[in-house]
């Protein structure tokens, strides 16, 4: 498994991930346009969600995960894969 990406690393891509912990609704803003794919796995690597990016801001609803942490994949137009921590409250 690849190492978590640092908030600073996605703050120079011009990517925002807010709330963070969430508990309703999750918010991914690329200004750049940058992202081509988002999934959320489970501690377990049991993904989750996932979805195909289009908008410069992408909602994901996650109120009906349990509470806990999670791994936020955001693959780059690039195939790079960014990985996000994600807690759930």
């Amino acid at each position: 498994m690849e190492c978590p990406t640092s908030l600073e690393e996605l703050s120079q891509l011009k990517i925002y991930i807010f709330p963070n912990p969430v508990s309703e609704t999750l918010f991914i803003n690329d200004d750049l346009n940058q992202i081509s794919e988002i999934a959320l796995y489970d501690i377990n690597s049991k993904k989750l969600i996932q979805v195909r990016k289009h908008d410069s801001l992408t909602k994901l609803d996650v109120s009906n995960l349990p509470s806990r942490l999670y791994l936020l994949h955001l693959t780059t137009r690039n195939g790079e894969v960014k990985i996000q921590k994600l807690y759930k409250q």
